[in-house]
């Protein structure tokens, strides 16, 4: 019976994180470039397999999170018209100054800054050849080619870099639409098409989040009743001349 309460214990810990998570994806429905997030859950059972293997089994019952996921899939292009507003086609990921090194991000909200550099939503400078891509002022006919090149009056000024990873799972979330990269990500120059005036769109399904949201409290809730009928047993057996 202890195994049994510990069991819906588990699954009520796995289900709360599951609404978070999901709940998490509905609130970036409108963020440029956000990517699905997800958990891995396994057994206890499987669990335990691995820990044997590894000659450190221990007891147990019941679900755990095993590891979260990014979904990296590309999200709908839409036109906006607006300059420094640019979207990827393709795998790859724009390059950020972050405050403590380079970290990346499909999120293609740029804005002109008072020093002339192109800069995040979250006043990150935008990498290009050379370090930060900066326009020279007054600069007018500010044009951004499909290969990331910018040219201010005919001319190139700089082009903006472009990251793919051969391990993009190793990228490490450091907010709703950046990333981090370990060395094992494996960064190489990205291939994908700069579309200037334009906005990638989250990944989020929204209809597709909604169901597991509902299955989630459900879960919860299952998971709710298995102790309470658990903890009634327990009580029962307990009281004396049971």
């Amino acid at each position: 019976m202890i195994r049994g309460m510990y069991s819906a214990a588990t699954a009520l810990d796995v289900a709360e994180q599951r609404q978070e998570v999901t709940a998490e994806n509905l609130a970036n429905l409108s963020t440029p470039g956000y990517r699905t997030k997800g958990l891995r859950v396994e057994s206890f059972g499987s669990a335990l397999d691995q820990a044997a293997s590894s000659g450190h089994a221990s007891s147990g019952s019941g679900v755990r999170v095993a590891g979260s996921f990014t979904n990296f899939q590309p999200g709908a292009i839409r036109n906006t018209g607006v300059p420094y507003q640019l979207a990827l086609q393709g795998d790859g990921f724009f390059a950020l100054q972050g405050p403590k090194g380079v970290i990346y991000s499909r999120n293609g909200s740029f804005h002109l800054g008072a020093d002339g550099r192109i800069l995040s939503e979250g006043n990150y400078p935008l990498l290009g050849g050379n370090g930060p891509v900066s326009i020279p002022p007054d600069s007018d006919n500010v044009s951004i080619g499909r290969d990331g090149s910018i040219q201010v009056g005919g001319a190139t000024v700089d082009q903006i870099r472009i990251t793919n990873f051969k391990n993009p799972d190793q990228l490490t979330s450091v907010g709703p639409t950046l990333f981090e990269a370990p060395s094992g990500a494996g960064a190489e120059p990205g291939t994908a098409s700069v579309v200037q005036g334009a906005l990638e769109g989250p990944n989020v399904s929204p209809a597709a989040a909604m169901i597991d949201l509902i299955q989630s409290s459900r879960y919860f809730e299952a998971a709710q009743r298995a102790m309470r009928a658990l903890s009634d047993a327990m009580q029962v057996n307990t009281r004396p001349g049971s």
